[in-house]
């Protein structure tokens, strides 16, 4: 479990503030924690995919999206058209 995880190694789990004058490990870190971020998503589908569905409001994952990328290479903002 995370909160076992987290409680054995906090410091892992803290908070980086990254230089953004080194734009590439920018991007890099950002695509990380967006693709983390959406596996979070996936395991909980089901309570994130009202949002999806609101046309209205499904905007907010859009700067997530524009980091994360699919097994074939493809972007999945195409799912929120």
């Amino acid at each position: 479990e995370l909160s076992e995880e987290i409680e054995q190694d906090g410091a892992a789990f803290a908070p980086e503030h990254l230089d953004v004058a080194d734009e590439a490990k920018a991007r890099t870190r950002a695509a990380e924690w967006a693709a983390g971020f959406m596996c979070g998503v996936a395991k909980r589908f089901d309570a994130w995919k009202v949002l999806f569905d609101d046309t209205e409001h499904r905007e907010m994952f859009v700067p997530i999206l524009a980091f994360v990328e699919t097994k074939d290479g493809s972007s999945p903002l195409s799912m929120l058209s």
